[in-house]
């Protein structure tokens, strides 16, 4: 599907949208942090700590582009 990627965020399979994720960075604790743009009225950014690794994650948003 365009402009999206599914990848396994506490054992459950989400889509997201490339087009709200700010950016994406290793973690420390065997998974990489997807951090997405703020939404709604706080304004606040929401981190998904996803199980696939960094390089998985750039393939797959390579991919959806």
């Amino acid at each position: 599907m365009k402009n999206f990627i599914e990848v396994t965020v506490n054992d459950t399979k989400r889509l997201i949208n490339i087009d709200t994720i700010s950016y994406v960075k290793e973690s420390r604790r065997d998974k990489t942090e997807i951090i997405l743009l703020p939404s709604g009225d706080k304004g606040a950014s929401r981190c998904l700590a996803a199980k696939e690794t960094y390089d998985e994650i750039k393939a797959l948003i390579q991919e959806a582009l």
